[in-house]
């Protein structure tokens, strides 16, 4: 077999670099004249290079939009949306607290000026009983006075209290001695243990309606009181 020698470069001369074809030719037409190639080639290689920088901008813009933060409106709409939550927490916790010191500062331990803190002027009030109150803070006092009057070692316990939105329910525990008229009842002497269930609905800060859901009658029977479910046992007895 013939063995085949390479050409030396002359002396004084630099071996020639290999020719790398660029990827960039083979998008160009077969037909293209020579001298025109290079030229083609090297604004087509730009095109692609300024094509290939264009769908990177794109790229990152599409995250950036897409990023839920970025956007103005977004932003200030979570942050207000949040402020919001915030802030009703806040109001619920100190509606909770001014129920609180309603229970105990006017009803156990007297200071029933403390309603005229509590209720609106014009407040809505929702009872069983076909008495009515006062208009005002003021009845509110009157009750709360009426009721330590007749029972005047009178203590109320907090049970519960429960907050949502502008509503706040709380259940409260009393106990005391009949020592003065109530409801009609001539004094007794006797204790009594009495529960109750009010829902207040708050509107800037003050009470503007309450239900009130009291155990009269179970007191009312405590005190002496005939109390029936029904007739009477004697009733159609000649």
């Amino acid at each position: 077999m013939a063995v085949q020698h390479q050409r030396r470069p002359a002396a004084g001369t630099r071996p020639r670099a290999e020719h790398v074809r660029p990827p960039v030719l083979d998008l160009l037409p077969l037909h293209l004249e020579p001298e025109l190639v290079e030229v083609v080639a090297h604004q087509l290689g730009r095109r692609l290079l300024r094509a290939g920088e264009a769908r990177r901008r794109d790229q990152a813009q599409r995250e950036v939009d897409q990023a839920p933060l970025v956007d103005p409106e977004i932003h200030r709409h979570r942050v207000n949306s949040l402020s919001r939550r915030r802030r009703r927490a806040v109001s619920v916790a100190e509606n909770k607290a001014l129920v609180r010191r309603f229970y105990e500062e006017a009803w156990d331990q007297g200071n029933t000026d403390f309603a005229y803190e509590v209720f609106a002027d014009d407040y809505v009030r929702h009872d069983f009983r076909p008495t009515e109150a006062l208009p005002g803070p003021a009845g509110q006092k009157k009750i709360a006075d009426d009721f330590r009057a007749a029972f005047p070692d009178l203590e109320v316990k907090v049970d519960l209290i429960i907050g949502e939105g502008d509503f706040v329910v709380g259940r409260w525990t009393a106990t005391g001695t009949h020592r003065a008229p109530w409801a009609g009842q001539a004094p007794t002497g006797r204790p009594m243990t009495l529960s109750a269930v009010n829902v207040f609905r708050f509107d800037s800060g003050k009470v503007v309606e309450i239900w009130n859901h009291r155990d009269d009658l179970g007191l009312m029977q405590q005190l002496g009181a005939e109390i029936y479910a029904g007739a009477r046992p004697d009733a159609g007895r000649s």
